[in-house]
C-alpha cells in the first residue's frame, strides 16, 4: 500500500492527500491555474488569445429581426433562433433541391405509417430490427431495401464511390 502525504493546495488552499511528496495542487483545475501564473503559462495564454481573437460583426437575425453580435460572417440567426430555425432552413433547402426524392420519401412514410400496406422489415445485411428504407431507384418507389443505419450509410458511401469512377 502506498503512503499518502497530507498537503495543502498552493492555489485554493484546500488540504488533500498526495501520493508524491512534492504534490502542489489538489486537482487538474488548480494545476492549470498554477501553470498559467508562470511566465511560460502567461505567454501561452497571450498567444492563444491573439490566435482566437474574435471579430465583432453586427448582424440582424433573419427570423426575429433582433440585432446580435457574431464572429462569423455567414451567421444568419441570433442564438435564440439558430437552434430552432437553422435546422429547419437547412431541411427546407434540401427539400427544394431534391423535390422528386422527397415526394417519394414522403409517400413511402405515408404508406408505412398511415396506410399500413407496407411493413418495416429488419436489416437485409445484419437482421437488426430498427431498419431504414433505402431506394435504389426513385422511379420504382415501392422497390425498397431495408438497411440499418450502419449499413445504410455504408451503402451510400459505396454508391458515391461508384459515381466518382
Amino acid at each position: 500500500m502506498e503512503k499518502r502525504h497530507e498537503r495543502t493546495c498552493e492555489v485554493c488552499g484546500e488540504k488533500f492527500l498526495s501520493s508524491i511528496t512534492y504534490g502542489k495542487c489538489c486537482s487538474d483545475k488548480c494545476r492549470v491555474r498554477r501553470w498559467r501564473k508562470t511566465e511560460k503559462g502567461k505567454a501561452c495564454v497571450v498567444r492563444s488569445n491573439k490566435r482566437y481573437k474574435r471579430l465583432d460583426i453586427k448582424k440582424i437575425c433573419v427570423h426575429c429581426g433582433k440585432n446580435f453580435i457574431t464572429a462569423r460572417a455567414n451567421q444568419k440567426f441570433c442564438s435564440g433562433c439558430s437552434k430552432k430555425q437553422g435546422a429547419y432552413y437547412g431541411h427546407k433547402k434540401h427539400r427544394a433541391k431534391f423535390p422528386e426524392k422527397n415526394r417519394i420519401r414522403d409517400r413511402t412514410n405515408k404508406i408505412i405509417t398511415r396506410d399500413k400496406t407496407l411493413e418495416r422489415q429488419p436489416c437485409e445485411v445484419c437482421g437488426e430490427e430498427n431498419a431504414e428504407a433505402h431506394h435504389y431507384n426513385y422511379e420504382h418507389p415501392l422497390n425498397i431495401n431495408w438497411l440499418c443505419k450502419k449499413h445504410h450509410g455504408a451503402e451510400h458511401k459505396r454508391l458515391r464511390g461508384l459515381q466518382n469512377i
